[in-house]
């Protein structure tokens, strides 16, 4: 069985769309794609399926150039002697109030690739291992036409994939997990999550690692794969790869807390149906919770909040907050003060961290101990509950009245949000909480949250002599607001339920509402 759960944007550039693809020359494949593409990024054909998430894998690197040759503006430092730059120039129409003029543009590149910036003294050149768009291309079309584990092996050796990892299942029983694609070679001297000295030769790339040397586990004994936009030394539980086998800037990910929910439900021995796995890959509990609810609840019961008013403020906040599962539902209160206190405490997080560092955020929505003191951490929950004061006159909010699912891009438009519109209530939650039902929500200028990304085509897949799959889209698969295929997927999605997939020939006409051939 297999679930490919994307997590993207729903509106502008981030949609995408379920999409079927059959030809009478052996192409059969369903999953869904992005606009401009005519392939298939993540789905499944009769005999295999895959999925794709982000990874933390280093596939593009930042270099510091010295071009400081005394006579020549064009050469950079290089070992002990310089390298001559490439000039090239284009012109480009630029919009200036209301009149188009054009503007000359000089650009450089060097061995390591094109200067993007400059930076006090250093000119900053980026470095990307992503395959040429010709390969990139050919690596998904032979992945969609693949049967085995060995074709689809031989379309990932290809590897013009920069970021993604890559999940893979087969009707014949094979699972396996790939950490990324396209990881160059490099020396483990030097940190490469930051930018490295252009002038030393040792910073070079030693061309690319063979696919049979990256992170990857292939038919673990524990008999289940799962990542999560996570570290790929928890995907298989106790089977899962050795760290010290591979070179640190091959992972930096973290090991987020939606991997952890997907660890202990697939931890459990006993096998599971398809029908409980439609269950598993939406669970709503929030391991961030689970973890640190009780660390919060002890700071207040040990009297680290001395000022009474501030106490008493607090006290029925608490016990709502001290009866509760961790799991979010519709009609929580709970839930939405969890939600609130999360939200002001990334909101204070991001004014501590570096702007050399945005990696320093991690540690403020990762682990088991709660990475506020005391003070802040009930300081956060007083400020959540002024907050929803001041919105909704009462801290104790049910989370499916203000937690909203609502479509309002038409037409290459985008609207406002408007609570006297249309909308539905979603059990989901923030995923950096742990929810695997992953639901990112705005709130500006209105009284309710409404959805802009999270889950979005989701798909479920179990292979055998015949595939059975379900699905759903964050709306419909239409993008006309007339068409009843526009908004009609959200009440499934908002329940976070599927519809059947009709994946054979037969099925596909049996059910459609209308065909026609291009051109007739």
């Amino acid at each position: 069985m297999l679930l490919i759960n994307p997590h993207v944007d729903f509106f502008g550039n981030g949609q995408r769309y379920e999409c079927h693809l059959h030809s009478e020359q052996g192409l059969n494949v369903s999953g869904f794609a992005m606009f401009g593409n005519f392939y298939i990024w993540s789905g499944f054909n009769p005999n295999i399926g895959w999925s794709h998430t982000n990874s933390g894998v280093d596939f593009t690197d930042v270099y510091l150039e010295r071009f400081n040759h005394p006579t020549d503006s064009l050469q950079y430092s290089y070992g002990n002697h310089y390298k001559q730059a490439q000039l090239f120039t284009d012109t480009i129409l630029c919009k200036s109030d209301s009149i188009l003029k054009t503007q000359v543009i000089r650009f450089m590149v060097t061995d390591h690739g094109p200067v993007v910036a400059k930076r006090d003294s250093f000119y900053v050149t980026v470095k990307n291992s992503t395959g040429s768009p010709p390969v990139y291309v050919l690596q998904c079309w032979r992945m969609m036409k693949a049967n085995t584990l060995e074709e689809f092996q031989a379309a990932l050796n290809l590897r013009a994939f920069g970021y993604p990892n890559t999940m893979y299942t087969d009707r014949f029983g094979n699972i396996a997990y790939w950490h990324g694609n396209a990881v160059p070679k490099r020396s483990i001297k030097f940190d490469w999550r930051y930018p490295v000295d252009g002038s030393n030769p040792e910073t070079e790339w030693d061309g690319l690692h063979p696919l049979n040397e990256i992170i990857q586990s292939i038919n673990p004994t524990s008999g289940w794969l799962q990542n999560c936009n996570s570290t790929p030394f928890l995907c298989a539980g106790s089977a899962s790869p050795d760290s010290s086998r591979y070179p640190h800037y091959m992972a930096y990910d973290p090991q987020l807390f939606r991997a952890e929910e997907a660890l202990k439900l697939l931890s459990n021995p006993e096998k599971i149906s398809f029908e409980q796995f439609e269950n598993l890959v939406v669970s709503t509990h929030l391991p961030m919770m689970e973890h640190w609810l009780p660390q919060i609840l002890r700071a207040y019961d040990n009297g680290v909040m001395s000022d009474e008013r501030e106490s008493e403020k607090l006290r029925a906040v608490m016990d709502t907050l001290r009866h509760w599962d961790c799991q979010t539902a519709l009609n929580s209160r709970a839930t939405t003060l969890a939600v609130f206190w999360n939200t002001v405490g990334l909101t204070w997080a991001r004014t501590q961290i570096r702007p050399t560092d945005p990696s320093s955020l991690t540690r403020y929505y990762v682990g088991k101990t709660l990475p506020y003191s005391d003070s802040l951490a009930l300081a956060f929950m007083s400020a959540a509950i002024d907050i929803l004061e001041k919105k909704y006159g009462t801290a104790f909010v049910e989370w499916g009245s203000i937690n909203r699912l609502q479509r309002i891009h038409t037409r290459g438009v985008v609207e406002d949000f408007d609570d006297s519109k249309q909308s539905l209530p979603v059990k989901g939650a923030p995923s950096v909480m742990g929810s695997l039902f992953a639901f990112a929500t705005s709130q500006t200028n209105t009284n309710k949250r409404y959805g802009t990304g999270g889950n979005s085509y989701v798909a479920i897949i179990e292979f055998g002599r015949k595939v059975k799959a379900k699905s759903v889209m964050y709306f419909g698969q239409s993008a006309d607001p007339t068409s009843p295929h526009y908004f009609d997927q959200a009440p499934l999605y908002a329940q976070g339920k599927f519809k059947d997939v009709y994946f054979y020939k037969k099925d596909v006409l049996d059910h459609a509402e209308r065909t026609y051939h291009p051109g007739e």
